[in-house]
């Protein structure tokens, strides 16, 4: 009687390890869920769970660098993230939408001082025109 109760929880214990191996193997490590976004580079920009480090990655796929806000009970946490990159939020979770707006370049305003050969320390000095 011991013999067949001793079995029949080893042939139980084997099952249920398979059953938790299928689970665990058919869990992808990064979820894709649709969260709303509001900004200029949402079509850019995907943002997902990742369940290895429990946090939220961002990956811009834009040509331009782009700044992601997320708000929190507690306030706001950003991060900046560079063309064709990604990078994770050091947040756990946030509340409503989320922003994806393109990061200015600085650089930009004063590309017509330097193309008439103000120097870019004079540039800087004058400001924008």
């Amino acid at each position: 009687m011991r013999f067949k109760i001793a079995s029949l929880l080893i042939v139980c214990v084997i099952f249920a390890g398979i059953a938790y191996l299928r689970v665990v193997r058919g869990v992808k490590a990064e979820t894709v869920v649709s969260y709303d976004c509001e900004g200029d580079a949402c079509s850019q920009v995907a943002l997902s769970w990742d369940n290895d480090r429990q946090q939220f990655r961002v990956q811009n796929e834009s040509d331009r660098s782009v700044k992601v806000e997320v708000t929190m009970y507690a306030g706001t946490s950003s991060l900046q993230v560079d063309a064709h990159k990604s990078d994770y939020l050091l947040v756990k979770t946030f509340t409503g939408p989320y922003r994806a707006n393109y990061e200015s370049n600085l650089a930009e305003p004063f590309a017509d001082m330097q193309q008439q050969g103000i120097p870019k320390w004079a540039a800087f000095a004058l400001g924008a025109l």
